[in-house]
């Protein structure tokens, strides 16, 4: 029993929701009301929270579940039932981060010079980084799962439908990229195989076919409604990372050796802008710019990476872990291309995927053609996947609604992938543009416009603030607007 007027009380509590700021935190406070009235709870993630938190009795499991479109930290390679070291939390951001991906940076690279690439890494890596910490801020650090539901609070309902939209048109980025990767290895296997056997069989084997085998392989895989199997596989993306960092170090390297004696004439001797053939600003930067906006991208899925990490943990000690994953991803794109930029400092452009610069029957680059092949084939599933939790979770609150809704949803994703990689297989501008768009949304106009408001809310909010994250947001505009300016035609060779 309650003391008399302590339930006309709360019932007033929950006539009047608290707001998004209220400082009490759920472990101070029970909302009994909440087991009672579950719809009458302003937040699902505040109730979700609560409940785990100081129900001991036999609880409902749809009341003890996170929604549907929240993910398991088990698909990033940590364990669902126990907190995870800042070690683990580091590596899991890290992993997720970078992958084949790299393969577009000395590319990048090469196209906006040594200096100027190195300006632009750094630049879009802060940037990233602090609007990561305000997703962070406004999530993992009030007890909430999904960056999105925060949104509708304090933006409305239209933020919401927007980050879900840019997530899923991000993912579905990654993925023609992916298949681009994927089908390029394989192409360019199969033309090793004959080139070996001294039979021409490009007649029959072109990206439209090797697009096709790759399309019948992966959507039997997308389809599977637990990726038990693929999860545990893609723990090893770290190695397939580092491996693949190992041999572009080891072709850069062996460029550089081949064409140390080599001294072509170059169009400007004694400019100083060109030291060795080193280009250090070059004509355009947008490139890498819209490359790295999707590198850096882990806003949409960092809450639940960060879901069970330990609940002592500090706001500092969090940012510091997510510091460490960000400078480790900063340090694997930028090697590959500073290599990239020196070793192929005679060329006037180089392949978008870096694989391809080298030839088929290349023994190294075929094995490392495998395994970007075998990695690929467990990432682009999850990625996939997520797709699948996000939308149907959100749209139909099931996470698996049944074996059509999986099989429409996985054909048209495969469907879009293999169309790119048979008929516009360049990586580098679909990740350029896919990064530019999506980027400016997910990494600067959902995370700044929902910290100004809730500052100003608070009542916190100062010129400076405003000044400064006004930047921020102009910086994300202008990465969008450079992507269509020719500057190859402004500035000609």
């Amino acid at each position: 029993m309650m003391p008399n007027g302590g339930e006309d009380a709360l019932d007033q509590q929950w006539k009047e929701p608290a707001s998004y700021t209220h400082k009490t935190h759920p472990s101070k406070s029970f909302c009994f009301h909440a087991l009672l009235h579950p719809s009458h709870c302003p937040n699902i993630f505040q109730q979700y929270s609560v409940l785990k938190t100081h129900h001991h009795g036999p609880t409902p499991s749809a009341i003890l579940e996170p929604p549907p479109h929240v993910l398991d930290p088990s698909i990033f390679g940590l364990p669902s039932t126990k907190s995870s070291s800042s070690l683990s939390i580091i590596f899991s951001i890290w992993n997720t981060m970078c992958g084949s991906t790299l393969l577009a940076c000395p590319w990048g690279f090469h196209e906006s010079g040594l200096v100027m690439a190195l300006l632009c890494l750094i630049a879009v890596a802060t940037c990233s980084y602090y609007t990561c910490t305000l997703v962070i801020r406004h999530t993992t650090m009030k007890g909430r799962e999904d960056f999105g539901e925060v949104c509708v609070e304090v933006l409305g309902k239209w933020s919401r439908w927007l980050a879900l939209i840019v997530s899923c048109v991000i993912l579905v980025g990654a993925s023609i990229a992916y298949h681009i990767f994927m089908k390029d290895c394989l192409l360019s296997v199969v033309d090793g195989i004959f080139s070996l056997n001294k039979n021409d069989g490009k007649w029959y084997w072109n990206d439209y076919w090797a697009a096709g085998a790759v399309f019948l392989v992966l959507f039997p895989l997308v389809n599977f409604k637990k990726l038990t199997l693929l999860v545990k596989f893609n723990s090893f993306g770290v190695f397939f990372v580092l491996f693949l960092i190992m041999y572009i170090i080891y072709a850069c390297v062996m460029e550089i050796i081949k064409t140390s004696h080599v001294h072509p004439p170059l169009p400007h001797p004694h400019d100083k802008l060109q030291p060795g053939g080193i280009i250090l600003f070059g004509r355009n930067c947008a490139h890498l710019l819209g490359i790295l906006s999707l590198s850096f991208f882990i806003h949409n899925v960092i809450s639940s990476i960060l879901k069970n990490q330990k609940p002592s943990k500090t706001s500092l000690q969090t940012n510091r872990d997510v510091f460490g994953a960000f400078f480790m991803a900063a340090l694997t794109y930028g090697i590959p291309g500073v290599l990239g930029v020196i070793a192929f400092r005679y060329e006037p452009s180089i392949e978008q995927n870096f694989l391809n610069q080298f030839a088929n029957h290349d023994i190294p680059a075929t094995v490392a053609r495998f395994a970007v092949m075998l990695q690929l084939l467990s990432i682009y599933p999850l990625l996939i996947y997520i797709i699948r939790v996000q939308v149907f979770g959100f749209l139909l609150n099931k996470q698996y609604p049944g074996f059509f809704w999986v099989l429409g949803q996985s054909f048209v994703c495969c469907m879009i992938t293999a169309l790119f990689a048979a008929f516009f297989p360049h990586v580098g501008v679909v990740l350029q543009y896919c990064g530019a768009i999506c980027g400016l949304v997910y990494l600067y106009i959902l995370p700044i416009t929902l910290h100004v408001k809730q500052l100003y809310i608070d009542a916190k909010l100062r010129w400076y603030s405003l000044v400064g994250h006004s930047l921020l947001l102009l910086f994300g505009f202008s990465i969008l607007v450079t992507q269509f300016i020719p500057f190859e035609k402004i500035f000609p060779a």
